[in-house]
């Protein structure tokens, strides 16, 4: 997929019913834009994107989902690869990881070898690899007991790791030391985790570690205890707006709905907003915020009206993006 924009990361073609697009008709997107950015379609692929330069969770994400050396720098951390036959289902930022889970044929991960419009370059963190090499993901078991553990119902093989490192994020807001977070991890092991013998004490110490550095850095998030970004440039011209405030209320309330998913499509129901959303504006003034949006760019309309079907359907951009 040849992509381009402002960062190098928005799609020149559309979404093909096919495969992959033609080699020339690729090179030619990439020419008429002058870009040196391109995705990978992942039909059979899972990309785990490490948002920040933290090759631990690299070591973590190895440990819960196989081994994998396919992996690729980019701006912020990593994206590593694997392969796979079916869908795989992971909410790995309900656990306060900063991990994006992106697959199938209607994503795309920014490849190898890309040079962003401001200088990054995406590159192998090792050694090249070919993506019929990519190893399959291995997926965590579920837990029979839920959410409900005891001494009698214990955390069995194959979910012992998730289950402490839940546990951590449980404690880590609440102990004094990380010599505090790690002997009640080592407690929950010994007590609720079948053959506790097999989980070592460093692995242990390893999450102890790494969930007391996030809370020195300052970066634990869970739901609504986490952050999104937006530029100043955008802030600055949507609030310079007349009632500026309206079309600013709206940016961010899409931004932090649908803002964490590259390329996310939606609708807008007024109706909803005000009932549910929070939204102490009039019908008027959301339509005209709305209108405001898409005059300046931060707001497309990808599929328009259809009666009986659907209302229209839009997605989040930003000047350049907008044709």
């Amino acid at each position: 997929m040849p992509t381009g924009g402002d960062k190098g990361k928005q799609p020149l073609l559309t979404y093909s019913k096919y495969r992959r697009h033609p080699f020339d008709l690729v090179m030619q997107r990439l020419e008429e834009e002058n870009s040196h950015t391109y995705g990978i379609r992942l039909k059979g692929l899972v990309v785990l994107d490490i948002d920040v330069d933290d090759e631990n969770l690299i070591y973590e994400m190895h440990r819960r989902f196989g081994y994998t050396d396919c992996i690729v720098k980019t701006d912020r951390g990593f994206h590593l690869y694997y392969s796979t036959s079916e869908k795989v289902i992971l909410s790995l930022h309900e656990e306060g990881l900063s991990i994006d889970v992106k697959q199938g044929l209607n994503a795309f991960a920014v490849g190898p070898h890309s040079l962003r419009p401001d200088g990054v370059l995406y590159q192998f963190l090792r050694e090249p690899f070919s993506l019929c090499d990519v190893p399959p993901i291995k997926q965590e078991k579920k837990s029979s007991f839920g959410t409900v553990v005891s001494a009698s119902n214990k955390a069995q093989t194959g979910i012992r790791h998730n289950f402490l490192l839940k546990k951590a994020h449980e404690y880590i807001e609440h102990v004094e030391s990380k010599e505090e977070l790690h002997q009640n991890l080592l407690y929950d092991r010994d007590t609720y985790c079948a053959d506790p013998s097999s989980v070592p004490d460093v692995e242990v110490d390893g999450i102890a570690n790494w969930i007391w550095d996030k809370r020195l850095k300052n970066k634990i998030y869970s739901k609504r205890n986490s952050a999104f970004r937006i530029s100043r440039e955008a802030f600055h011209q949507i609030r310079a707006l007349p009632n500026g405030h309206v079309a600013l209320d709206l940016y961010l309330y899409l931004n932090d709905k649908h803002g964490h998913i590259f390329g996310k499509t939606f609708q807008i129901n007024v109706d909803a907003l005000k009932a549910s959303a929070g939204f102490a504006f009039g019908q008027k003034a959301i339509y005209k915020a709305i209108q405001q949006l898409l005059g300046i760019g931060y707001l497309t309309v990808k599929k328009s009206y259809h009666v009986g079907k659907h209302g229209r359907i839009f997605q989040l951009s930003t000047p350049k993006d907008v044709v």
